[in-house]
């Protein structure tokens, strides 16, 4: 069985693969060509000629599939990781969404509470209103004076001049009473403006405070596009300077692949920390590639899948669970 998994053998780890990445083909003609060398005749001469020919053929096309291969493996990944991007955006397109949703909702409930709290306020206000009592009136100087003529003059006999001052208190009593319910009303009336002043300056406040979370929204959001594209570039970048590599490095040489006690040249963190196999290893990170697995309950049940978004997960300290 085989130590070492050909998806993670490229080309400058080429060494790692069986007959340490060489045709035995070659080694064979090779191997012909000395014997032959020996016999010191024309014929043989010729055969060792033609069987060095094709060994270094089969030589040179070896190199040409290696080299063919590991093209082939680095167009996949170059094209592993645009569609890797792509499903990385359309998850954070989903994400910021799904923020914007809750950030909607966030602002809606504020402005609905205050709502009801001011809603509230106001009728406590007129239900207090309602139960105060309007203060008897405080008749002014006027009216006492007049009264206390009136009096004399009908103890007096002038019953004349009484009456007189009589339609004149009446008509002094009224406007005084008038003034004094216009005045018990502006009062009221002052209250309730000076809960709408209050209000409406509450309000002003929600407003202000809603347009700051949208504002805070909209920054973080430019900010994470920012990162993300930029991410991507330099992802990109990394994958190419790794490609390139792998034509650089000298090749790994290892005599076989299941000899015991024999330990590997490539790192065993390599396939999964390199950048060579980025565009695999973030497919795969997605659920595609080697581990794409239909979802048993979208295919049975029609479940839609629950979306899980990163920052929505815990991200304070580990809980200590050691003794």
């Amino acid at each position: 069985m085989p130590a070492t998994d050909w998806r993670e053998v490229t080309f400058s780890r080429s060494r790692l693969r069986p007959h340490d990445g060489l045709d035995p083909t070659v080694k064979r003609l090779k191997e012909q060509c000395r014997s032959l060398s020996v016999k010191k005749s024309v014929e043989a001469y010729k055969t060792a000629k033609n069987l060095l020919e094709e060994a270094n053929e089969r030589k040179r096309a070896n190199a040409v599939k290696l080299k063919t291969e590991e093209l082939s493996r680095q167009e996949s990944e170059r094209q592993q990781l645009v569609d890797a991007f792509k499903l990385r955006l359309e998850r954070f397109n989903a994400e910021w969404e799904h923020r914007k949703d809750e950030t909607d909702k966030k602002i809606a409930q504020k402005v609905r509470d205050f709502e009801d709290k001011a809603e509230a306020q106001t009728a406590n206000l007129e239900m207090s209103l309602a139960k105060t009592p309007m203060p008897p009136v405080k008749y002014s100087s006027l009216v006492r004076d007049d009264r206390t003529i009136e009096h004399k003059n009908a103890a007096a006999g002038c019953f004349e001049l009484a009456m007189r001052y009589n339609k004149s208190l009446a008509a002094q009593m009224k406007l005084e009473e008038e003034n004094h319910i216009k005045l018990w009303n502006a009062r009221l009336e002052k209250k309730r403006q000076d809960l709408q002043t209050r209000l409406e300056g509450e309000r002003q406040n929600i407003i202000d405070a809603c347009d700051r979370m949208r504002y805070a929204f909209e920054f973080q959001h430019k900010v994470a596009i920012e990162r993300l594209h930029q991410n991507h570039k330099n992802l990109s970048m990394d994958q190419g300077h790794s490609l390139a590599l792998e034509f650089i490095q000298k090749q790994e040489v290892r005599k076989t692949l299941t000899t015991k006690g024999l330990k590997q040249k490539s790192y065993a963190s390599r396939p999964k920390t390199s950048s060579t196999f980025i565009g695999r290893n973030m497919m795969e990170g997605y659920g595609r590639g080697s581990r794409d697995v239909p979802s048993v309950c979208k295919m049975e049940f029609d479940i839609p899948d629950t979306p899980r978004f990163p920052y929505a997960q815990h991200t304070g300290p580990r809980p200590r669970t050691s003794a």
